[in-house]
């Protein structure tokens, strides 16, 4: 147990250390070939520590979540040069597509109450539209692909929620805690690009995007872990 928190201390300091490197080549350098490899730097950190430590009982898991890890990859490089409108579209393709993944790798087929999802789904809903109501002035032909790429971070929020029932209590709420994390980064993303934005947005921007992606890892690999792993062995 000492020697699985050890390991998951030092993959943190070296995922932490790239990803405020990313943010400071991103607020202080701004030079797209290094801002391109310190993407791809952070996110090749997560695959190559799920690679070492998955142990998924199901086969087209561990694809689903490589797959997701690679797509965001991928839309995180593009992103880059969202200044470019087909770079941007291309950035949003492929990040939805990453969350289909994780949806996938998400869904579990157990039995659940409507009725215990419904507030849930009625918060979300309506968080959803208040944001689109408050962004939409601008949208303009960006209308189509922002309401899908909602939807679909709508529903990554309820498959998450879901496995509740499905996985141990400490790889639903590290799980839960990276979309939630996902969902603010977005949320912040939209008000920059499609409003006044807020202060200090591309900081809080980046740093909530890499806690989400790696709760999420952390999360999936917690899963096969017996109930009584503790919570610190995670993180």
């Amino acid at each position: 147990m000492i020697f699985l928190f050890k390991k998951q201390y030092y993959f943190g300091l070296v995922f932490f250390t790239l990803l405020f490197l990313d943010i400071y080549i991103k607020l202080e350098i701004e030079i797209p070939l290094l801002r391109v490899g310190s993407k791809i730097l952070l996110i090749a950190s997560l695959i190559i520590y799920y690679l070492i430590n998955e142990n998924e009982k199901v086969r087209h898991n561990k694809k689903c979540t490589v797959a997701a890890l690679l797509l965001f990859m991928m839309g995180d490089v593009t992103f880059v040069f969202d200044y470019l409108p087909v770079f941007f579209l291309i950035s949003t393709l492929l990040f939805v597509l990453g969350k289909c993944f994780y949806l996938r790798r998400f869904r579990n087929h157990e039995i659940f109450e409507i009725s215990k999802i419904v507030p849930f789904l009625l918060i979300s809903f309506l968080f959803m539209v208040s944001l689109l109501y408050v962004i939409y002035p601008q949208l303009g032909s960006y209308f189509i692909p922002i309401l899908i790429y909602f939807f679909i971070a709508l529903l990554l929020f309820l498959f998450a929620f879901l496995r509740k029932q499905a996985v141990n209590k400490i790889s639903f709420i590290v799980v839960l805690c990276g979309v939630f994390s996902f969902s603010l980064s977005e949320t912040i993303t939209a008000l920059k690009m499609f409003s006044s934005g807020l202060p200090y947005d591309d900081f809080f921007i980046m740093v909530f995007y890499g806690v989400a992606q790696y709760l999420i890892v952390l999360g999936l690999l917690a899963e096969n872990r017996k109930e009584t792993t503790p919570l610190k062995t995670v993180l």
